[in-house]
């Protein structure tokens, strides 16, 4: 028998230097595990006192414990590694796509049980990922029925692009978002423009772009990162740190600091 959805993580938790009041959801990469982003978490913890507050739920491509992989393309070859569906990124296969509409699926289990557990509303809860976790997160919050604190999407295409004007929650438009880019993988991984044009489709359908990471409480910020490839830089820390900052502290999600 398949697993269910809300078992197909495996999880480490970062708990908050202060008392809980935010919880960002992070997906790994292709190839990785959460415990790779334990540091990432760790280092934006310790930037602001604000971000002191936010619990860590670094989740892992099926159960860590069994460390499952899949059969992946990356460059033409095929190997097998962790991952959260199989084939390239720029074209998915159905297969592909039924893996992502699964982990989709998995993602809001997660934020529902991540609700009742800790007594937050979904505006309190923020989705983050890096590649193909990039792209777990953003097809999971803008679909969602429940309007998030934020999407992170880092190093991050598209998903599901033909069929996304349809699934669109209507709250997507309403959800910022922190879109990020290495300039290497716009030039020479990516086909021509193909970074942008995600973001002038999203655009076409209503969503507001801004020009930096603190400007607006919703709409998408998008940056490309010059001399950065498929990773993370201090710039682009810098930048999601003012991002998360921002939305956290905005009129409506002010909170007394302890």
């Amino acid at each position: 028998m398949a697993a269910t959805a809300s078992a197909s993580f495996g999880y480490l938790i970062i708990p908050p230097l202060r008392k809980h009041t935010a919880t960002v959801i992070f997906a790994h990469g292709l190839g990785e595990s959460g415990h790779v982003w334990k540091s990432f978490a760790q280092q934006l913890q310790w930037s602001t006192t604000t971000l002191q507050h936010t619990k860590w739920i670094l989740i892992h491509a099926y159960k860590v414990d069994r460390r499952p992989k899949r059969l992946v393309t990356v460059d033409y070859k095929i190997a097998m590694m962790p991952s959260w569906f199989s084939g390239d990124t720029t074209e998915l296969t159905p297969e592909a796509e039924s893996q992502l509409l699964y982990n989709i699926k998995a993602l809001n289990n997660l934020i529902e049980a991540e609700m009742v557990n800790s007594g937050l509303s979904s505006e309190r809860i923020f989705l983050g990922g890096f590649g193909q976790g990039g792209m777990v997160a953003l097809g999971t919050g803008l679909t969602l029925e429940k309007k998030l604190g934020g999407v992170i999407a880092l190093s991050a295409t598209l998903p599901l692009r033909y069929q996304l004007k349809e699934m669109l929650s209507p709250y997507a438009r309403e959800i910022p978002v922190f879109w990020s880019y290495g300039a290497e993988q716009v030039e020479s991984l990516m086909n021509a423009g193909s970074a942008r044009q995600n973001v002038e489709f999203l655009n076409n359908l209503g969503f507001i772009i801004t020009t930096g990471p603190a400007d607006d409480p919703k709409g998408i910020f998008f940056h490309v990162y010059r001399g950065l490839g498929h990773a993370t830089d201090k710039e682009e820390v810098e930048d999601l740190t003012k991002w998360l900052e921002s939305k956290l502290c905005t009129k409506s999600h002010r909170y007394e600091r302890l």
